[in-house]
């Protein structure tokens, strides 16, 4: 990551940081990003994320597991327009090293240097083959977990809490492998 990248006013420590150049088929008829411009981003930075900490499609498929959105929660702070550089940052909030993990983004005006959209995804693991929830395999505890831990290194809430999470799910009665 580039130094002037780091020094940013990113919410959570040692964030996964990619630049998004907006160009014109990411603008809507109000002149500025378009919001599913935004959602096309975050799964392009999630993948890269998780594809820089170790684990592929190519994993999921081998393990036949996927982490799959349970819910988004998008916040738009301010308009970005054709030519923007954005700084698109993305963190593993929290894992229960379990089924569930949170994946917290924060994308930055290079211009501006004002926060222009943030969101919060939930993940539940599931079985590829059969969609069901399934505990996650022990390569995306060890990796999903430790990247949960550098994100908030001083955090006194443990990695097993899913930050703000008010989410009903089945998993924790699915059944075990």
């Amino acid at each position: 990551m580039e130094p002037a990248l780091t020094s940013l006013a990113w919410e959570l420590e040692a964030p996964f940081v990619d630049v998004w150049k907006i160009e014109q088929q990411h603008i809507d008829h109000y002149k500025h990003v378009n919001n599913v411009a935004y959602v096309s981003q975050l799964e392009k930075l999630a993948w890269k994320h998780s594809n820089k900490l170790g684990l592929s499609m190519q994993d999921y498929k081998e393990f036949d597991r996927g982490m799959v959105i349970q819910q988004h929660v998008l916040n738009y702070h301010f308009a970005a327009h054709l030519g923007d550089e954005i700084a698109c940052a993305t963190w593993i909030a929290s894992c229960d090293n379990k089924f569930r993990l949170s994946r917290a983004f924060q994308f930055i005006s290079l211009k501006t240097l004002k926060t222009v959209f943030s969101a919060q995804t939930q993940f539940v693991c599931v079985s590829l083959s059969k969609g069901s929830p399934k505990r996650m395999p022990a390569k995306f505890i060890e990796i999903y977990g430790q990247a949960a831990k550098l994100s908030n290194p001083s955090s006194k809430v443990s990695s097993s809490k899913v930050r703000g999470s008010k989410v009903n799910s089945k998993a924790d009665d699915s059944e075990r492998d």
